[in-house]
């Protein structure tokens, strides 16, 4: 077998289901939508998933919040309210460094908040 066969091998057994993630993280995408209110900017795809690098095996699906410059609150008072919304509607959040991670149908899902200067 070349390098080239055994890559690709390798590559198709540890490919990420893109739309089961996706589905996943617009499941949760309501939470996201009512706790942004009338401040959510937009939300996208970001990471590994976006790019089309990950693997099965260790990527989340970065879901990037951007809210309003004019949101108030500090960053860190909006990452509490997030989480807040987030557990509060049945989801296991998780305070991570400058995310917030769930799990959402059996996909790693990390939330990620920026505010639009």
């Amino acid at each position: 077998m070349s390098g080239d066969i055994y890559l690709r091998t390798i590559l198709q057994k540890y490919a990420v289901n893109v739309s089961g993630a996706e589905a996943a993280g617009n499941s949760i995408y309501p939470v996201i939508q009512r706790w942004g209110n009338n401040y959510l900017v937009k939300t996208e795809f970001s990471g590994s998933l976006a790019k089309g690098t990950g693997i099965s095996i260790g990527t989340d699906a970065d879901i990037f919040i951007s809210v309003s410059s004019s949101t108030p609150g500090t960053l860190g008072d909006l990452y509490g309210t997030l989480y807040n919304a987030v557990t509060q509607a049945g989801y296991t959040g998780r305070k991570q460094n400058v995310s917030i991670g769930t799990t959402v149908n059996g996909y790693k899902i990390d939330l990620v908040l920026g505010r639009r200067q």
